[in-house]
């Protein structure tokens, strides 16, 4: 079974072209994909061990459980999405809440386990619709910030009261942040932010290209 996970050498290894874009299929040479790989270790092990601590959770089962989900999601995506899975500091003044209300770890984990499942599988999924089959390019803040904006507000059904007897909430309040929000910071946007680039860059294109290709060419001989 192929999991999609090999590396191809990109170019001679050493040093990238001008332009030039390392794509989620090939590598630098070992020394050098060791040393950025330690690089991002470090750079990583700070956000991955502070939250477990500020929660009063163990630092050293989040950062394990970091390694087993970034496995599962390389081998769930074949290895064309390269990107490290670790926690997250949205949870940390819930869980303060939890804690402050006499709550013990095993009811943080409940909380923080039943908001990653059902509020951010929601939130990525609807995400993935907006950016894929809507081709909303979430790269540009213009797009990505009123986007996520109202997908959080209606996902948490939050509620707006503008007076006594008029109020807005979920669905009908996200839409019109979305849209308010999309024109008004487009109004003051610089010039190059309101250009339409492709939706993926040139690298990722052309390698969902190839795959693509190269997945139609095994379907046929097959």
């Amino acid at each position: 079974m192929d999991l999609g996970v090999r590396w191809k050498l990109h170019g001679d290894g050493h040093t990238p072209e001008p332009g030039a874009v390392v794509r989620p299929d090939e590598r630098l040479s070992w020394p050098r994909t060791v040393g950025l790989g330690a690089r991002h270790v470090v750079a990583m092990f700070g956000a991955s061990f502070v939250p477990p601590v500020l929660m009063g959770l163990d630092p050293n089962l989040a950062i394990m459980m970091s390694g087993v989900a970034t496995v599962i999601f390389l081998l769930a995506t074949r290895g064309r999405v390269p990107s490290h899975l670790g926690c997250s500091l949205s949870f940390v003044g819930v869980a303060a809440v939890i804690r402050a209300d006499g709550g013990s770890g095993a009811v943080v984990t409940g909380a923080v386990l039943v908001v990653g499942a059902v509020l951010y599988g929601m939130i990525g999924l609807l995400g993935a619709q907006i950016w894929i089959n809507a081709e909303v390019d979430l790269r540009n803040p213009l797009n990505l910030v009123p986007a996520a904006a109202g997908v959080i507000i209606g996902v948490g059904n939050v509620t707006m009261e503008f007076t006594d007897t008029f109020e807005l909430s979920g669905i009908a309040l996200g839409t019109l942040v979305v849209i308010t929000g999309y024109h008004t910071l487009r109004a003051f946007a610089p010039a190059h932010l309101k250009t339409q680039e492709p939706l993926l860059d040139e690298g990722t294109s052309s390698y969902d290209e190839e795959s693509g290709t190269g997945e139609g060419t095994q379907r046929a001989s097959s």
